[in-house]
């Protein structure tokens, strides 16, 4: 397990399982991806439905049959789980309604709440671009 260099900024977690059988393959795939960020088989994304609208990142449900023709494509399946650990913006939020980690006046408090959702942005960004690269 490592993070994952292509989310700069972001806290995503890549877990590599290596050498896993056809007969497991689809089902764990499936399962993980239901419940992950991203899962690739053999270097391909699976695919996830439905497309991004607008600003609702809402691809969430598995394209089963080409998840399972996915791992058809190796004698020895590979699967990579990427979890991304989103940033809570609420979380920089004190009690008091003050933003933590700041001591400057508001400028510098809405930069760290500004900052924090761009990285959620291009993270969500990117893993929408992986999804329309899929076939």
């Amino acid at each position: 397990m490592k993070y994952n260099p292509i989310y700069s900024g972001a806290n995503v977690l890549k877990l590599t399982l290596s050498h896993v059988p056809d007969k497991s393959c689809a089902t764990l795939a499936t399962q993980l991806a239901g419940k992950y960020f991203e899962v690739l088989i053999n270097s391909q994304y699976v695919p996830l439905t439905p497309p991004a609208s607008g600003t609702t990142w809402n691809r969430n449900t598995v394209v089963t049959d080409k998840t399972t023709a996915l791992c058809k494509s190796a004698k020895d399946n590979t699967i990579v789980v990427n979890h991304f650990v989103y940033p809570k913006t609420y979380a920089l939020y004190q009690s008091d309604g003050d933003i933590v980690h700041s001591s400057g006046g508001s400028t510098e408090k809405e930069k760290i709440v500004n900052d924090s959702y761009e990285i959620y942005r291009k993270t969500m960004q990117t893993r929408e671009n992986h999804q329309l690269s899929t076939k």
